[in-house]
């Protein structure tokens, strides 16, 4: 159940109201038996990459955002990360290929061009030259030359559109000079973390917002990255996530860029991932792949119309009332003591990252009109589930849960033997840094009121644990056993 406002949006995860989108997920899920969640997360980051050139967004408030999206998916050695990533970004890299060809064919053509042009310079500037040694009127050379420079024969335009291991000045260059829609994308999230494209946190903020990057070099000459777009997918294991943040990871969380992405940390499936026939079925992650090639052709008209505008895609009524709903709660729970207390800074990008994802789906789908009520539930649902994440991955827990997590692990061994257990005898057993300052009796009292552990007392007053409170009592007072330690 959501924990967005009141009333909620009805599940999603099995009934997204997206056709192509959840069918393709489903059968991904199916073929790779990955987590679901990494699955819509990578689907979703393709969506970002193809559609991000051609539609923003214009939210309640009035503000025309970006589209693009920022996902960190955190799994496991072993979770099939990148056959996910394989599976949904495979007409990307198709479309890519096939347009890298047409780039070399380009490229060549220009290059021979631009030799003529350079030959026709040199002998233009020589004649000038001459006629200025000479002292003889060189107005109409001057004017001929000038034309000719004007007519200088430009590159062609490459369409770059997947990054992984690249500088940010390499990515800054390609949306300035290829193809002003990117994406910085890679399974083996580590180099991307660890490599230079984290090192200048700032201008990916900017990309992020949509807003102009100036990039200043001493040796190429300084240039200006106006209205580009930047999709980002970092998919690592928890390991590595680990070491970057006792690295560089809290400078990263304090420049906010952390904050702008969509966090995925599912649940692993290892251990469940049995064979039950042999044939695998595409059909509809080639429907997925189809309509992504649709999308990716309308990316052609960015190169080909200078004037090109992005699509502003707007919400209806009832949606704009319900985003506006899910903006104030976000704003409300930012206080002392509510859900984003401790990441204020996610939860200022969370209500424009739900406005992305309905938008990607609404355009993904061909749907008619304006952005639907059904369309924004299923984007906050979807945004639920990473914000939990995002608290999971950089939010500290208080000392009482943390102590309460702990406490509980220790009681489901006991669970295995018994389900009373004397109270003074758990206390003895606990961690050692929970027996004092009162710790284990907060850490108990949070299991309590979680609904793990029920007190009691005996005829002899002595307190008491049971264990599996959720079964019903014995139907005749039955002494609990004797406390046996656990080996």
């Amino acid at each position: 159940m959501s924990h967005f406002n009141v009333p909620p949006p009805p599940p999603v995860y099995g009934c997204l109201p997206f056709p192509v989108f959840q069918a393709a997920v489903n059968q991904a899920q199916d073929n790779s038996q990955a987590p679901q969640r990494m699955c819509i997360a990578s689907a979703l980051s393709a969506l970002s990459l193809a559609c991000q050139g051609l539609i923003d967004v214009r939210t309640p408030g009035g503000r025309v955002i970006p589209v693009s999206l920022m996902f960190l998916i955190v799994a496991k050695s072993g979770e099939r990360k990148s056959t996910i990533e394989a599976m949904f970004l495979r007409a990307i890299r198709e479309f890519q290929d096939a347009h890298e060809k047409h780039y070399q064919n380009r490229m060549a053509k220009y290059e021979r061009e631009h030799r003529i042009w350079a030959t026709k310079t040199k002998a233009l500037e020589k004649a000038l030259k001459k006629l200025v040694a000479d002292d003889d009127d060189s107005t109409e050379t001057e004017a001929t030359l000038r034309k000719h420079m004007e007519q200088e024969p430009l590159p062609p335009r490459k369409i770059h559109m997947l990054y992984e291991d690249a500088t940010p000045q390499a990515i800054l260059w390609g949306l300035h000079a290829d193809f002003p829609s990117a994406g910085l994308m890679s399974s083996e999230g580590a180099s991307i973390l660890d490599g230079p494209a984290f090192a200048d946190m700032p201008k990916l903020n900017s990309l992020w917002s949509g807003d102009q990057v100036s990039v200043s070099r001493v040796t190429k000459g300084s240039f200006r990255v106006v209205d580009a777009r930047l999709t980002a997918s970092i998919m690592l294991q928890p390991g590595m996530f680990d070491r970057h943040m006792d690295g560089r990871g809290a400078a990263v969380r304090e420049s906010g860029l952390w904050a702008r992405f969509l966090v995925c940390f599912p649940a692993s499936t290892q251990g469940t991932r049995f064979l039950s026939h042999g044939t695998m079925s595409s059909e509809h992650i080639d429907a997925f792949g189809d309509r992504l090639s649709e999308i990716l052709d309308e990316n052609l008209e960015i190169i080909c119309d200078p004037c090109f505008e992005r699509r502003v895609l707007e919400f209806s009524p009832d949606a704009c009332v319900r985003w506006l709903e899910i903006y104030n709660w976000i704003e409300a729970e930012i206080r002392p003591g509510g859900r984003f207390a401790e990441a204020s800074d996610h939860a200022s990008k969370l209500a424009d990252n739900i406005a992305r994802v309905a938008a990607l789906l609404h355009y993904f789908e061909k749907f008619d009109g304006p952005i639907s009520l059904e369309t924004i539930n299923a984007a906050i649902q979807l945004c639920d589930a990473s914000s939990f994440d995002f608290a999971h991955l950089f939010v500290k827990p208080p000392q009482e849960h943390e102590d309460a997590r702990l406490l509980n692990e220790m009681l489901n061994r006991l669970r295995q033997r018994m389900r009373y257990v004397r109270k003074t005898h758990v206390r003895r057993c606990c961690p050692h840094a929970m027996r004092s300052d009162g710790r284990f009796y907060t850490a108990l009292e949070v299991l309590c009121a979680q609904g793990y552990v029920v007190t009691f007392f005996d005829q002899k007053n002595a307190e008491w644990l049971d264990l599996m409170p959720h079964l019903p009592p014995p139907p005749v007072y039955v002494p609990p056993p004797v406390f046996q330690p656990v080996k």
